[in-house]
């Protein structure tokens, strides 16, 4: 016997603020252009809202975003005055979510 499946759209009206570092190098090599750059802020953007049925009245459900990050490198060819680049990396980030209910 498998548990029902359904869809469950919930106001999502979050907020906080948010704080943080960015930091980078850029060096060249010729015309060849490289970059490493990362970023890390903390954050209080937050929401709690209610649940609409099937669920019991009273359920509520809580998200907070505790922090958030990125790594990323770049690689470009400078001609003259403009640069050519690529880039790439990864994002990061904690999301806490729990639903409450009262029985």
């Amino acid at each position: 016997m498998s548990s029902p499946t359904f869809a469950l759209t919930v106001p999502n009206n979050g907020n906080g603020i948010i704080g943080g570092g960015h930091a980078g190098y850029n060096f060249q090599t010729g015309q060849f252009v490289y970059k490493i750059e990362a970023d890390i802020a903390a954050t209080s953007i937050g929401d709690t809202y209610a649940i609409p049925p099937p669920f019991t009245p009273g359920t509520f459900g809580t998200e907070k975003l505790n922090w958030e990050g990125s790594l990323r490198g770049r690689l470009g060819i400078a001609a003259g005055t403009a640069l050519f680049y690529g880039t790439g990396g990864w994002g990061l980030w904690q999301l806490y979510r729990l639903l409450q209910w009262s029985s």
